[in-house]
């Protein structure tokens, strides 16, 4: 019985780590919907992101000028933001008060569509 239970625990984990979430494969962008990111458009910006309170994670698609960003808990798309302005905000003292001074409110998707990537 003991070794039946250890067979069934093992093939349950086994399939909750294959289905695991935890690598973010889509998020969840606010107004928008599913976005998958785990493609060959997206950089993934989290080893190069300063410890940061607000900001957990970013997503950028460098072709298409097109950002993700998760802010408390949410992620926002922006569109036209341009490599320069990510190297520049990545490099920024804080990356919650470049995005509140300069992102926020200057990149917006519906007055600068980008693509779509919604599943």
């Amino acid at each position: 019985m003991v070794r039946r239970m250890t067979a069934g625990l093992i093939f349950l984990v086994a399939g909750l780590v294959l289905a695991s979430p935890s690598l973010a494969r889509e998020v969840y962008v606010k107004d928008w919907g599913m976005v998958e990111v785990d493609t060959e458009h997206f950089v993934d910006l989290q080893d190069q992101m300063k410890s940061s309170s607000q900001i957990s994670r970013m997503f950028y698609d460098p072709t298409n000028a097109y950002l993700l960003v998760s802010f408390q808990g949410n992620f926002y798309q922006y569109c036209g933001i341009t490599s320069d302005t990510i190297d520049t905000w990545l490099a920024a003292p804080s990356l919650s008060q470049y995005y509140l001074d300069e992102v926020q409110n200057n990149y917006d998707c519906r007055t600068n569509p980008g693509p779509d990537y919604r599943k």
